[in-house]
């Protein structure tokens, strides 16, 4: 789990870490750094007690809320390096934060939630594909439910939406209004990095206005059919 630079040596009652910046006691390491070797120190203890050779150990080992403590460059590598160095080991682990699903493959994660109509916790299905996917996408995609991670900006469109669907009827200073939401928002919103993810982004955000999706109440059909009104009228623009 240690970076390829860093090992581990005993002076005396200390733990010494070894870096190319120096030495440093364990004690005085992040809380983050020392939770890591706490919890890997744990699992090797367990799995020596069964067998010689750690890479040929089978458990099933349970971690909650993995991302306490931890630097987001650990929360991003933490699941790739326990796969490593523990190839045999299913790991069952729970997280609210998005950085720790980076190096999920698809299928591995799963998302429950509790019905409003009964209580009962279930699963939810036909989950987006998970590898890939950024931060701030997992952020907003089923996986979490989010509408937006700038709530500030998501209000300012919920009216800019609501003002531009009366366009005809607007009086003059809720056209005013109007054009500068439209400033703020050009000026706030960055919408891809090339054309072509501007102008998907400009289509997703239309549909989305017009059919009120929200990430927590529709999954893959409505992302599909937004996909599939984006394909369609970029062929019209086309002339196809």
């Amino acid at each position: 789990l240690l970076d390829e630079d860093q090992d581990f040596t005993r002076r005396d009652d200390q733990i010494i870490i070894d870096t190319e910046g120096g030495r440093t006691p364990l004690s005085e390491m992040s809380v983050g750094y020392k939770s890591v070797v706490a919890m890997a120190t744990d699992i090797i203890r367990e799995l020596m007690y069964h067998y010689d050779n750690l890479e040929l150990a089978h458990a099933v080992v349970l971690i909650d809320e993995i991302e306490t403590h931890l630097h987001p460059r650990w929360k991003m590598r933490i699941m790739g390096l326990l796969r490593r160095a523990f190839p045999k080991v299913q790991f069952i682990v729970t997280t609210h934060d998005p950085l720790c699903l980076r190096g999920m493959f698809d299928g591995e994660v799963f998302v429950l939630q509790r019905s409003p109509e009964d209580q009962r916790v279930e699963t939810l299905v036909d989950l987006p594909r998970i590898q890939g996917m950024r931060a701030e996408q997992i952020l907003t995609s089923e996986f979490f439910g989010l509408g937006s991670t700038d709530p500030e900006t998501e209000a300012q469109l919920a009216v800019y939406n609501s003002l531009a669907a009366r366009i005809e009827t607007l009086k003059d200073h809720e056209k005013e209004q109007l054009e500068n939401l439209r400033c703020k928002l050009d000026q706030n919103m960055v919408l891809g990095n090339t054309m072509a993810e501007q102008a998907y982004s400009e289509a997703l955000k239309k549909e989305v206005a017009e059919t009120q999706v929200t990430p927590t109440k529709v999954r893959n059909p409505k992302r599909k059919r937004m996909v599939i009104n984006f394909a369609e009228a970029l062929r019209k623009g086309r002339g196809k």
